[in-house]
């Protein structure tokens, strides 16, 4: 039996009977619930029903790439920050996405959104579909001028999606933890529960306080129809 002790003005109120059991019970629920949606992430199942080749080898190739330390595809080493992390993916499943980076100024981000737009594969879907490169704009201060105009700051593919859901699992660089698989949902954009941190933190807040992922996303690519 455990007394609680609560204070209300000048009285000390004392509630007997809460049961010891009830805060286990409340502990492992919550941790289970913790451990659970560790787990999903980790261990995204790979569904390609209805998928091309090139989304089939890309998705391949994201599992490949998680938690690798470095990259290097037929004997090239690849830049290990997001845009180098998804340039390699791509070229795991045979395609350049760095072909027309000559033509373009700016960073690999920049380039690749560039690229894409130019060949019309640029879009903005509510739900993304596993392949699709993601762009997001304001997760850093990229300019160090400490406003919110640091646009096409971040890039990632798509793992998986469920229509159903809205759940997005994406593969990306992060900037502590190296290539993880992280998730977005667009069906609650504003809710941390179902989408990952995406500015870096300790930067000044963003009007309206945004940082997830959900928030900051800008558009997609369908890159895997690159020729």
């Amino acid at each position: 039996m455990i007394t609680l002790m609560l204070f209300s003005g000048c009285e000390t109120v004392q509630i007997f009977d809460y049961p010891a059991k009830k805060q286990v019970q409340e502990r492992a629920a919550a941790k289970q619930t913790k451990q659970t949606k560790q787990t999903a992430v980790k261990s995204v199942p790979q569904n390609t029903a209805g998928l091309s080749q090139k989304q089939k080898q890309l998705v391949e190739a994201a599992y490949w790439a998680k938690g690798k330390k470095s990259l290097s595809v037929n004997g090239k080493k690849y830049n290990f920050d997001c845009s180098g992390v998804v340039g390699a993916i791509f070229q795991k499943a045979g395609i350049d996405i760095t072909q027309d980076y000559s033509k373009y100024k700016g960073g690999g981000v920049q380039r690749i959104h560039e690229t894409l737009r130019n060949k019309g594969l640029i879009y903005r879907p509510s739900l993304p579909a596993p392949g699709d490169i993601l762009f997001w704009d304001n997760t850093y201060d990229a300019n160090r001028n400490g406003r919110a105009d640091d646009t096409l700051s971040h890039i990632g593919m798509v793992v998986s999606s469920n229509k159903k859901t809205g759940e997005t699992v994406y593969v990306h660089h992060h900037y502590k933890k190296g290539i993880v698989f992280e998730t977005m949902n667009l069906y609650h954009p504003n809710d941390p529960a179902y989408n990952s941190a995406m500015r870096q933190s300790g930067l000044k807040k963003l009007p309206g306080n945004k940082y997830l992922s959900s928030q900051l996303y800008r558009d997609a690519g369908k890159a895997y129809l690159l020729k």
